[in-house]
């Protein structure tokens, strides 16, 4: 049997909280608060703030670059945007800010960059659109053809548009099926290449 306290535990932090104090001075309730929310007296979800979770850490984690940017620093390994922790979920960071500055993030909508910079978070860089508008915004500022997951460039189809080799040929150079080097020869697919 363990050992009784012989003296009591002193009570929480919090003004008006008249528990014991468990972890960082807190009770479990007001840690628990602290850890899902950051703030022990916050109460239920109130949505985004500019609490603890995004604005402290500004001037550790952001770097202004030349350009403009705030590049935020602790990027993740998905091509360089910047993610943060938001309620147990990670989330990417420029999300997390666009939200913070401007409001909640309609349901089927991303937050996209007018400066193309993926670990960019400052809000006037940031706007609302569709996938669709992401990838008529890549192609407008040739990022991309246009086509996401296009193995063969531009100058490629251009190149088998102009060979005089035999299909299965081509096929086999640019390691594709046949059927895909007639539709582009034909201009079935990518028609507006050249």
């Amino acid at each position: 049997m363990p050992a009784k306290r012989l003296t009591p535990r002193p009570k929480c932090s919090v003004p008006g909280c008249r528990e014991e104090q468990r972890q960082r001075g807190w009770c479990t309730a007001h840690y628990m608060r602290w850890w899902r929310r950051g703030d022990p007296e916050s109460m239920g979800n109130r949505g985004w703030r500019l609490g603890r979770h995004i604005v402290r850490p500004l001037t550790d984690i952001i770097r202004v670059t030349a350009s403009g940017c705030w590049e935020w620093l602790l990027t993740g390994p998905k091509r360089g945007y910047g993610r943060v922790v938001h309620r147990r979920r990670v989330i990417g960071a420029h999300r997390a800010m666009f939200a913070a500055f401007y409001g909640p993030i309609p349901q089927g909508l991303s937050v996209l960059h007018h400066c193309d910079n993926p670990p960019c978070v400052r809000p006037d860089h940031l706007w609302l659109g569709t996938a669709k508008d992401n990838q008529a915004d890549a192609v407008a500022k040739r990022r991309h053809s246009g086509f996401a997951r296009a193995r063969i460039t531009e100058q490629q189809v251009l190149e088998i548009r102009a060979s005089a080799l035999p299909t299965k040929t081509l096929a086999d150079a640019y390691r594709c099926s046949t059927r895909h080097i007639r539709d582009l020869v034909t201009g079935k697919k990518r028609p507006c290449a050249g």
